[in-house]
């Protein structure tokens, strides 16, 4: 995984398939694509969320802050930091098949660093928070 990278994606669709856990996406982790038909609370995780829950927090306009399961300690007190800034906007888990850093997904949107960098993740989340597969949930102020 290169140390810093920001893409924008071609959104799979979005239908939930009773299969979710079994889906192909396009991005590690998925941006986009089939989801199970309940979202998941936001805030802070312990163990993993299933991909099929995040994408739909996802299609919801809320934003995925997922890291590497040797991230430092330090690193997840800033990102629980963040969750608790953005409590309407951000979940925050492990993603065991993150070789290393952290990775923030929007619906179709992915950043990846090698480092917590809570100013870059903030700029993201401002920019990126209540926009979703069907239009944006309400002003870019929305949490």
């Amino acid at each position: 995984m290169p140390t810093r990278s920001r893409s924008a994606l071609d959104a799979q669709s979005a239908r939930s398939p009773s299969a979710a856990a079994h889906v192909e996406y396009n991005s590690l982790p998925p941006t986009s694509g089939p989801h199970f038909s309940f979202a998941p609370a936001l805030g802070e995780y312990g163990t993993p969320v299933a991909d099929g829950l995040t994408v739909h927090a996802l299609e919801h306009g809320h934003i995925a802050v997922l890291y590497a399961t040797d991230t430092p300690e330090d690193g997840i007190d800033i990102l629980r930091g963040l969750s608790n800034d953005y409590p309407r906007d951000v979940l925050h888990a492990p993603y065991p098949d993150l070789p290393h850093g952290i990775a923030v997904t929007a619906w179709g949107r992915l950043d990846t660093t090698a480092d917590v960098d809570a100013d870059r993740l903030r700029v993201f989340i401002e920019q990126l928070r209540g926009r979703y597969d069907h239009g944006w949930t309400g002003p870019p102020r929305c949490g």
